[in-house]
């Protein structure tokens, strides 16, 4: 009996000769890994770290992350001067990467927050044309001309 012939199958890669679609590429990603922080080297430090760079400014380190699949890396801090804040209430904002596929980017970025009372971060874009990733959250108290804390997400 004889065994019945090979198929190729739809696509296979990487190869030389085999181009690949942004997409396919991301689907192939994300069967390994998800989205968020990659650490920066072998000895696990921290990648995009936030941190206080003083009154209303927050840095954030160098890194390296995955977002839907794209690779994303910034080789130095990058500093955000955040906006002033409000006279009676606090507000959080959160700092994000951001992918845009029709353009297709990825961006660090800081989405302001509300005033309240009781004040919570904003809902971040999840979507297939954007997708953010949140790395921290910034609370600014009223009246106040600096961070007040920090927190990793």
């Amino acid at each position: 009996m004889t065994a019945p012939a090979p198929q190729a199958v739809d696509t296979f890669f990487p190869f030389s000769a085999q181009s690949i679609s942004n997409a396919q590429w991301q689907a192939y990603v994300r069967m390994f890994r998800t989205d968020g922080i990659v650490n920066s080297d072998l000895a696990g430090t921290t990648a995009y770290n936030v941190a206080d760079g003083g009154g209303l400014v927050a840095q954030v380190a160098a890194g390296r992350a995955i977002v839907q699949g794209i690779f994303a890396e910034n080789a130095t801090q990058k500093n955000f001067t955040l906006g002033t804040a409000d006279a009676t209430n606090p507000r959080i904002d959160t700092v994000i990467l951001r992918l845009t596929q029709a353009t297709p980017t990825v961006q660090l970025a800081v989405l302001e927050g509300v005033a309240a009372a009781s004040p919570v971060p904003l809902a971040l874009t999840q979507n297939a044309a954007v997708y953010e990733v949140p790395l921290s959250f910034i609370r600014i108290n009223a009246a106040s001309g600096s961070l007040t804390s920090l927190t990793d997400c």
